[in-house]
């Protein structure tokens, strides 16, 4: 039991000790001081996320010029392929008209003479 008591007369002791005024004002001051650190933190912070958005949305504005002129100076391939596939059936074309006129040299001038 008396063990209890010591405890008991421990406890209001440190009680008394950490209400004393001194005590109260110095966590306030401790208090303030952790708002205006974690106030200023935060300022910081936005403006750094700020300035990150500007800079992200300037790349991305870079980002969109640069392809914009390489798509202008880089051909089309889809329509390269395609002329290129055009002219080889065209010049396939003649060549089978050349090899026709070479085969039946008298059949091409008759059909050309019946045609005129």
């Amino acid at each position: 039991m008396e063990q209890q008591s010591d405890i008991i007369k421990e406890i209001i002791a440190l009680k008394d000790k950490f209400n004393s005024d001194e005590q109260i004002e110095a966590f306030k001051e401790v208090a303030e001081n952790v708002r205006k650190f974690e106030e200023i933190t935060t300022q910081k912070s936005e403006e750094l996320r700020k300035e990150l958005r500007m800079l992200n949305r300037k790349l991305t504005t870079i980002k969109a010029g640069v392809k914009k002129s390489t798509d202008k100076n880089e051909p089309n391939f889809n329509d390269l392929i395609a002329k290129h596939e055009r002219e080889k059936f065209e010049l396939d074309e003649l060549n089978a008209q050349l090899e026709m006129e070479e085969k039946y040299p008298l059949f091409t001038e008759s059909v050309i003479y019946n045609f005129s």
